[in-house]
C-alpha cells in the first residue's frame, strides 16, 4: 500500500523558541478534532472557485466545501466587497441594545423563503449556538426536559448540543453530558436496525421513536431533534414518508420536531431547505455553513408561529455577544443573492445527477464500496471489507496514519486524496463524504473521481 506523502515534521522544541512559523502554529494552537501530538496541517494561502492553494504553490481541488460550508465556492467578490461595505460603515453594534439594517433586512428575507408557519429568527455565530438556542427554547416554551435524538447524529461541540449528538466518540472524555437525551435508531436503510428493507418494511422503524416516546413519558419529552439528511454520521437519506411519520407523532404528543439544518440548507440537498424534500415543515429549523458560504461566521435557529407567540411574554435570558453581527448579515444578504443570481440552488440538482452516474460506476468498478447515497450535492460512499455481508473494515486495521497509528479506512483514504492527489473530500470512520461547492464544474467531477477511484483501488486489495 503507498504511504501518504510525508507531513511536515514538527520539531520538538520549547514554546518560547519556535524553530519556524509553522512549529509556532503546532505549538500554540489547541487543534479541533484531532490528536495534538500529530496535527499536521495543510497551510493555505489563497483560494478562488473550487480549489485553494498552499503555502508551496500546491493547487487542491474541494470538493468537500471546506466543511460543507462552501456553497458558493471561494473568492466571490460580490460577497467580500459586501462584508468590506459593511465593516466600513458600521462593523459592530449590540444586538442586545441596538438593531442594523443588514440584520433586520436578513430576518425578513431568511422569513420570506421558509414557510409561511415561521415566524422568529434568532441569530448566532455557529451551528452549536443555534441548536443550543432550540434546545433551551424548546425546554422554556414546553416546560419539559426530555429530548429525543438519533444515533449517528452530529449537532455541535458545546455541552447540550454534544449531549444531542449520537456519535459517542464526540462526547469522549467531556464527562456527564446535559441530561434528559434518549438516543434512537436512524432510518439507515443500508444498516436497517430492524434487519427489514424498504418499501417492505412498511417504516417500521418510525414505531422505535413512539416506543421511545411513550416509554419515557411524553409529558417529559420537549423536542425531537433531527438532521433531515445526516451528514457527519455517513450521508444517510431516510426513505419516502419518514419524516411525515415522526412529525405526525411529534404533534400528537405536543413535542416540538427540530431540524438540524446546520449542513443541508442552501442548496446542499438540491433546494433551499432539506425538509422542502420530505413534505415536512419542522416547528424549528437551524441553519449555518450555507447562509454565508462561509465567509463570516453565523447561524440562525428560526421558530413558528406557536413558539413565537409562546414566546410573547416570557423573558428569555439566552445571548451571545456577537449574534446578528452586522458584518457577518451583510455577508449572508450578498450570499443569498450569488445563490439566486447563479441559480446554484438548481445547480445542486444538476450536479447530484452526474455524481449519482459516477459513484454507480465505482460501486461496480471497487469491491470496496459497499453503498452510495445522496441527495442534490450531498453524497456518502460506504467503505465496507465485504460487500456480500456487508462487512465493514475492522477499527485500526490495515491502515495507518502519517504518524504510524491506526486509524479507520475513510481517514487513510481522504489523507491519500490530499497529500497525493491533492483532493479535499470529508471522512467518517467507513464513509467517505462528497459536498463540493455548487460552482463545481464536469472537470472538478472528472479530476475527483479519477482521485477517488485510484484511491479505491487500493482499498480494495484488502477486501475479502
Amino acid at each position: 500500500m503507498t504511504t501518504p506523502d510525508q507531513p511536515h515534521q514538527v520539531t520538538n522544541v520549547p514554546r518560547t523558541e519556535p524553530v519556524s512559523d509553522r512549529d509556532t502554529e503546532y505549538h500554540a494552537i489547541l487543534h479541533k478534532f484531532t490528536r495534538q501530538d500529530t496535527y499536521s496541517p495543510v497551510f493555505i494561502d489563497s483560494a478562488d472557485a473550487c480549489h485553494f492553494v498552499d503555502v508551496d504553490g500546491q493547487t487542491y481541488l474541494d470538493a468537500f466545501s471546506q466543511s460543507w460550508y462552501a456553497v458558493a465556492g471561494h473568492g466571490c467578490t460580490s460577497i467580500t466587497d459586501a462584508i468590506s461595505a459593511q465593516a466600513h460603515n458600521l462593523a459592530s453594534i449590540h444586538a442586545g441594545r441596538f438593531s442594523t439594517e443588514p440584520r433586520r433586512a436578513l430576518a425578513r428575507r431568511l422569513l420570506e423563503k421558509l414557510p409561511d408557519s415561521f415566524r422568529r429568527v434568532y441569530f448566532a455565530a455557529n451551528g452549536s449556538d443555534a441548536v443550543e438556542a432550540s434546545l433551551k427554547t424548546a425546554r422554556l416554551v414546553t416546560g419539559r426536559q426530555g429530548v429525543l435524538s438519533f444515533s449517528g447524529s452530529y449537532h455541535g461541540a458545546s455541552m447540550a448540543a454534544m449531549s444531542v449528538t449520537g456519535l459517542a466518540y464526540c462526547r469522549q472524555g467531556f464527562g456527564d453530558p446535559v441530561p434528559g437525551t434518549t438516543f434512537v435508531p436512524y432510518p439507515y436503510c443500508y444498516r436497517c436496525p430492524l434487519g427489514l428493507s424498504y418499501p417492505d418494511c412498511g417504516l417500521a422503524c418510525t414505531s422505535l421513536v413512539e416506543q421511545a416516546v411513550l416509554t419515557q413519558g411524553p409529558e417529559s419529552i420537549a423536542a425531537i431533534i433531527a438532521e433531515p439528511v445526516q451528514a457527519v454520521g455517513g450521508v444517510v437519506v431516510p426513505p419516502p414518508g419518514y419524516w411525515q411519520r415522526i412529525a405526525e407523532i411529534a404533534n400528537r404528543y405536543g413535542i416540538w420536531l427540530i431540524f438540524d439544518e446546520i449542513v443541508t440548507a442552501f442548496g446542499r440537498c438540491g433546494s433551499w431547505f432539506a425538509f422542502e424534500r420530505f413534505d415536512t415543515v419542522p416547528n424549528v429549523v437551524t441553519l449555518g455553513k450555507g447562509l454565508t458560504s462561509g465567509y463570516q461566521p453565523l447561524s440562525a435557529a428560526v421558530f413558528d408561529e406557536p413558539a413565537d407567540n409562546a414566546l410573547a411574554g416570557v423573558p428569555f435570558y439566552h445571548g451571545m455577544t456577537f449574534q446578528g453581527h452586522a458584518v457577518a448579515c451583510a455577508a449572508a444578504l450578498a450570499n443569498l443573492d450569488v445563490l439566486e443570481a447563479q441559480s446554484l440552488i438548481e445547480r445542486a440538482d444538476q450536479l447530484g445527477s452526474q455524481m449519482y452516474g459516477r459513484l454507480t460506476e465505482l460501486k461496480a468498478r471497487h469491491p470496496c464500496v459497499g453503498d452510495v447515497r445522496g441527495l442534490g450535492a450531498m453524497w456518502g460512499i460506504e467503505i465496507v471489507q465485504d460487500a456480500a455481508t456487508r462487512r465493514p473494515f475492522s477499527a485500526g486495521e490495515p491502515f495507518h496514519d502519517p504518524a504510524g497509528h491506526p486509524t479507520d479506512p475513510a481517514s487513510w483514504a481522504s489523507e491519500q486524496l490530499l497529500r497525493v492527489h491533492r483532493v479535499h473530500i470529508g471522512s467518517a470512520v467507513n464513509i467517505l463524504n462528497l459536498a463540493p461547492p455548487l460552482i463545481f464544474t464536469s472537470d472538478d467531477i472528472d479530476q475527483a473521481f479519477t482521485a477517488l477511484s485510484a484511491v479505491l483501488a487500493q482499498v480494495d486489495s484488502y477486501c475479502t
